[in-house]
């Protein structure tokens, strides 16, 4: 019911190179239309690409937990969504990691179930990031994304009793572009305290 395209468990690797896919996947409820990794590597390179998959859960393209993720050379997580209201990460949720972009790699045209009528808790139509350090550089972008908000990337940033937190670094002319939300059309960032 989850992982529609690939499933991932402990110390599993997923390197795609040279115009690879996955795509035209569905995920049921428990969400990862196109990648579901638990305790994993995801690695994207040379135009490889997550696209046009959908799941009735969290996740469209890509639901990583404690699964690092590289996208390089201009590789690309786009046109993926989500079905269910209220939903997290139209492209990608991760959770307990790092996300790392760069050398033109691309998260675009990616939603989480959303209306410009409602007011969708949706978050994250490209990128949700819980507990996650994500950083993006040398050209890349997050760009054309819709959600409730945080179009582009909603951060959940969590400071626990030891004062750690999680934070988005930009750099060497990235970009966070024509993103669309009701609230955080680019970026949304919330903080939680634990412990």
């Amino acid at each position: 019911n989850f992982g529609g395209g690939v499933c991932l468990t402990s110390t599993s690797q997923l390197k795609m190179y040279d115009t690879s896919s996955i795509r035209y996947n569905l995920a049921g409820t428990d969400g990862a239309g196109g990648v579901w990794a638990d305790h994993a590597t995801i690695e994207m390179y040379n135009n490889s690409s997550v696209d046009n998959n959908s799941t009735d859960g969290n996740g469209g393209g890509i639901l990583s937990t404690s699964t690092p993720v590289v996208l390089a050379q201009n590789a690309s997580i786009h046109d993926n969504w989500t079905n269910l209201a209220d939903s997290l990460g139209g492209g990608i949720l991760i959770y307990n990691s790092t996300l790392d972009l760069y050398n033109s790699a691309t998260i675009v045209r990616n939603q989480t179930h959303w209306s410009h009528s409602d007011s969708s808790n949706s978050k994250g139509g490209g990128v949700y990031a819980e507990c996650t350090t994500v950083y993006l550089h040398d050209s890349s972008s997050i760009a054309g994304n819709f959600s409730g908000m945080g179009g582009g990337a909603y951060l959940q940033c969590m400071v626990n009793g030891f004062g750690q937190t999680h934070y988005m670094t930009m750099g060497g002319s990235s970009t966070v572009t024509n993103n669309i939300a009701n609230s955080g059309g680019g970026i949304f960032s919330s903080t939680a305290y634990d412990g």
